[in-house]
């Protein structure tokens, strides 16, 4: 078996040995598995791919994570309830599809506020913050869900129309060349 000498700064030892410590002793396996694990990262993004992650459960208290690509993205408004759907479709790098749907209901949000906060426009109005009136960001509150289907045609009953039509259109190549 061939030898391989790993230099380690000063700064890093503390890190290496806990390694050690962690592992029982057998640090060499600690540090293959580091490096396919960054190799098969590097792969990844040379083929496009990126690491996401998604929230998921209620008010997003999971994380989910996976390579993908981003296909489509796209925000629905209720404009009787000023509710919203926001929706995110990936590829991964495995070709199944990952559908990513945030849903905000303002019937959850408190607006009365019993207590004074001493912010007089949070007493007064109610309002959380004179951003909240200037943005189209979505709060980070609502509901998440994660959804995973092997293909296209098993999105479409999750999605609008116009949004499985993005992701169709998405999964096409970039650049189609003619022959003309």
């Amino acid at each position: 078996m061939p030898n391989k000498t790993i230099y380690v700064s000063d700064e890093d030892m503390s890190i290496l040995n806990r390694a050690q410590e962690v592992s029982g002793g057998n640090l060499s396996g600690v540090i293959v598995e580091a490096l396919r694990a960054f190799v098969r990262a590097a792969d990844y993004h040379d083929a496009g791919f990126d690491e996401v992650v998604l929230r998921d459960g209620p008010d997003g208290v999971r994380r989910k994570r996976f390579f993908g690509r981003l296909l489509a993205a796209g925000v629905d408004w209720d404009p009787d309830t000023g509710n919203a759907t926001e929706r995110r479709a990936y590829e991964g790098r495995s070709g199944r599809l990952v559908l990513s749907v945030h849903h905000v209901d303002w019937a959850h949000y408190p607006t009365k506020r019993t207590l004074p906060t001493g912010n007089l426009l949070k007493d007064l109005t109610g309002i959380h913050s004179l951003r909240s009136l200037f943005t189209a960001d979505l709060p980070e509150w609502g509901d998440y869900t994660v959804h995973v289907v092997d293909s296209t045609e098993a999105l479409k009953d999750l999605v609008p129309e116009r949004f499985y039509r993005r992701v169709v259109a998405a999964r096409r190549p970039d650049v189609e060349d003619l022959d003309v």
